[in-house]
């Protein structure tokens, strides 16, 4: 014999606590959120409702940036549930008769109305691995001594000389290796050194 759904073997296990739901979503389609992390269906809760994006381009964009779905587009397809709007963003009467069973099937989202509620996935941070950590670790090491050594050289080229013949040091006559000549025990006239002639 033959499952009643789509004909599929009887030796197939098929569990009524999923697999009717699942088989007719993905072969009768349904709306699903296109929220990140939310797993909202029509036929899962009937309370919550769907709402298509909207055709003009201003508000489309904004909820498309409330969405947070990286280089994602909307289709004409995709749907938001009602559990990412706040209340104030529906209109009040069509809030109320959904509330009292009026006939409103979905509640009617106000013009101006952008989706708030959103539980977003923060990505981990990106682990380096040990070899890119120390290859780094060593760049910044020698970019630090490079700039060491450019301020030390700069500093010697900016800076003057120190006095080569500062107060108390020897003459230069002395640095050549001529000793002071004591002339203690010469003459007056000796000491006085050679007398000018007049012609």
């Amino acid at each position: 014999s033959k499952a009643t759904l789509g004909c599929l073997p009887t030796a197939v296990p098929l569990y009524c606590d999923f697999s009717f739901t699942f088989i007719r979503l993905i072969l009768m389609g349904g709306d699903f959120c296109c929220a990140v992390g939310c797993h909202n269906h029509r036929a899962a809760d009937k309370r919550v409702t769907f709402h298509t994006f909207p055709r003009d381009i201003a508000r489309r964009a904004r909820w498309v940036a409330a969405v947070r779905r990286k280089h994602w587009v909307p289709t004409k397809r995709s749907r938001l549930c009602s559990e990412h709007f706040s209340e104030d963003s529906y209109e009040l009467g069509s809030r109320l008769a959904r509330e009292f069973g009026l006939g409103q099937k979905s509640p009617k989202l106000k013009f101006d109305a952008v989706p708030t509620i959103f539980c977003y996935v923060v990505a981990p941070p990106t682990r380096h691995r040990g070899a890119f950590v120390k290859r780094r670790r060593k760049d910044l090491v020698d970019e630090a001594i490079a700039a060491s050594t450019a301020t030390d050289v700069t500093s010697s080229v900016l800076d003057p000389d120190p006095d080569p013949h500062p107060v108390g040091s020897e003459s230069p006559d002395q640095e050549w290796g001529q000793a002071p000549v004591d002339i203690s025990g010469l003459s007056p006239e000796a000491a006085q050194g050679p007398k000018e002639v007049s012609i």
